[in-house]
């Protein structure tokens, strides 16, 4: 049984500088093309800096993170792992269940539960 795995990032990322207002556009359409590269959204703009949001693995945030650092952090919130497990656990064991049946096995019915060693660490 497999999991899918997915961390929250909202980040607000500056795009001012000193060197004036041609410079700050190039900075912020910068810093939108990596979270396009990201899969990544922008969430809010304000003058001076942008608000990004973006879901995907512990390493692919952190990679994020890295790349948008060198413009200035202004502020960054994170949900931490959460995940879930692959598919339709009840449906797969009502066809195994079913399986069970026609071989002539009788089951009792049970809760569907996950196996805590197959959690990601957290």
């Amino acid at each position: 049984v497999g999991f899918v795995e997915r961390d929250l990032l909202l980040v607000q990322v500056s795009t001012s500088t000193d060197s004036g207002k041609h410079k700050e556009a190039a900075r912020r359409s910068e810093v939108i093309e990596l979270a396009n590269l990201f899969r990544a959204r922008v969430v809010d703009v304000s003058r001076d800096c942008l608000m990004i949001e973006l879901a995907g693995t512990e390493d692919k945030i952190e990679a994020f993170v890295a790349m948008v650092e060198p413009y200035g952090i202004v502020e960054l919130a994170r949900t931490g792992v959460i995940a879930m497990p692959r598919g339709n656990v009840e449906q797969g064991q009502k066809r195994q269940a079913a399986k069970s049946a026609k071989q002539g096995v009788v089951e009792a019915e049970s809760r569907p539960t996950v196996d805590p060693k197959d959690l990601p660490p957290g």
